[in-house]
């Protein structure tokens, strides 16, 4: 076991968890900052190859891909040590917030920080999006199956699980059985 790696882990992910603001796609532009950009410990490759299992794997994805992350980097104790400290700190956060500001939570002053928090969180999801899929080895099947999933998630309202199953199978069809 790399001690080091894993305290190193630890405090990076317990940074992540405190801003982890919006939900698990916001934060995902600040886990590849730290796990790519910062820290070299993945490739951008490696990172959509984690988001991809994240999102198919039960929970929210931000605690996915830091367990994933941190079981490449560390084996069972990095998985531990990066979705514990990941966790700790939002939670953590949440609970110190929320008690003291539920009482205030009609004024207009905790209305307008809530109200330009909005168009960030946005703008992180947009951000995780572009930067995955910028990382993504376009051509016509990976188009297709992209404009296929989105039509069917923003015009069809089918459910993402289904969504992912049909993209699966069309993947395997275009990549495997069309070559």
């Amino acid at each position: 076991m790399n001690l080091p790696l894993i305290l190193q882990m630890s405090l990076t992910f317990l940074k992540i968890g405190a801003f982890s603001f919006g939900g698990g796609y916001a934060i995902l532009p600040v886990i590849r900052h730290e796990v790519v950009g910062i820290h070299h410990w993945l490739t951008d490759r490696e990172f959509l190859n984690i988001l991809s299992i994240s999102q198919v794997t039960p929970g929210p994805v931000a605690i996915n891909t830091s367990t994933y992350v941190g079981y490449k980097m560390g084996g069972l104790p990095g998985s531990m040590a990066a979705t514990i400290a990941v966790v700790v700190t939002c939670i953590t956060l949440s609970v110190l917030l929320a008690g003291r500001l539920y009482p205030y939570r009609e004024h207009r002053l905790i209305q307008s920080v809530f109200s330009a928090l909005r168009p960030i969180v946005i703008a992180l999801i947009l951000s995780a999006a572009v930067s995955t899929g910028l990382t993504v080895d376009w051509d016509w099947r990976s188009v297709t199956i992209g404009a296929i999933a989105f039509l069917l998630l923003t015009r069809v309202k089918v459910r993402v699980t289904w969504v992912m199953g049909i993209s699966g199978l069309l993947g395997a069809v275009f990549y495997e059985l069309m070559g």
